[in-house]
């Protein structure tokens, strides 16, 4: 599989887009891939590793607070450093750029600030979270500061659990564990009526050639472990056309509603799944990232 294929695999297929199109010649789709060098600063940060152009850096012609993420990355603008195209759904991958960048924070999609309304909204400070993931993010520190009690941090890279246990060796409430989510039978059903974050990790195991299997598997563990009333939280790039068939799927029964968030804190939601007539109308936003929560039915 090349590089734009799997990049179109994961972001899904656009309204008017025929599979059958060359890389590069549908229009209706969110990326132009032709331009994948030299797109400016608004690629998100999943699409090339990092904010192409932007970030720390400033890029040229657009403000630093428009990036996606919270640094520039050596990995900015340069595909070429993607030779095995499935590398993002690896945990050999990730493990390897972790242990290179020596515990570097780097923030996915969005920071605490950005996030703070949805997850007091969705996520319940005074019991257990679980964290999906972490990979070098910092919002789960940021959470702890604002009353979070608890938050399990997962990921299966070890090199950055490691960098996280020992930064926040004395920090209540933060805990470490190398796990996979697709499967996680270390913690009993129904452990984080705090409810999950997810942060970019299914966005990454559908960059792998047995997406669906994987992207099921997770899917399922994090219902597995919701209580009733409990909610997954998933913040991505995709719209509900790319998105919503991995979270409508038979076994996970849970009310599915989103929002959209533009670069700029615009925020459109919450926008209720089941009876909505408008799905295909977004994104409605210029470069905004989309937030799902899932919450389990009693």
């Amino acid at each position: 599989m090349s590089l734009v294929s799997s990049l179109r695999k994961a972001l899904g297929p656009a309204a008017g887009c025929s599979s059958s199109s060359a890389p590069g010649q549908c229009h209706a789709c969110p990326l132009d891939l032709r331009g994948i060098r030299s797109q400016p600063w608004w690629l998100s940060s999943w699409q090339l590793g990092a904010a192409s152009g932007g970030g720390a850096r400033g890029g040229r012609g657009a403000p630093a607070r428009s990036s996606t993420t919270l640094r520039a990355s050596e990995y900015d603008n340069n595909p070429a450093l993607y030779t095995a195209e499935d590398a993002f759904s690896l945990a050999s991958y990730w493990d390897a750029r972790y242990r290179r960048e020596g515990g570097v924070p780097f923030e996915w999609y969005r920071d605490y600030g950005s996030l703070e309304p949805l997850l007091d909204r969705h996520l319940d400070k005074q019991l257990a979270v679980l964290h999906v993931g972490v990979g070098t993010s910092r919002i789960q520190y940021h959470m702890h500061l604002d009353g979070f009690r608890s938050i399990v941090n997962v990921d299966y890279a070890p090199a950055c659990i490691q960098q996280l246990s020992a930064l926040h060796a004395d920090v209540p409430g933060l805990s470490y564990e190398v796990a996979d989510c697709r499967s996680m039978p270390q913690f009993a059903d129904g452990s984080f009526a705090g409810g999950v974050l997810d942060k970019g990790t299914l966005d990454a195991l559908l960059c792998g050639e047995s997406d669906e299997a994987d992207s099921l598997a997770m899917l399922r563990e994090c219902h597995r472990l919701l209580p009733p009333g409990a909610s997954y939280l998933m913040v991505t790039h995709s719209p509900p056309r790319s998105r919503l068939r991995y979270l409508q799927r038979p076994g996970l029964d849970w009310d599915v509603a989103f929002y959209e968030q533009g670069q700029q804190g615009a925020r459109e939601g919450p926008v209720r799944v089941e009876g909505c007539a408008e799905l295909d109308a977004y994104p409605k936003m210029s470069y905004s990232h989309f937030i799902y929560v899932c919450t389990r039915r009693a």
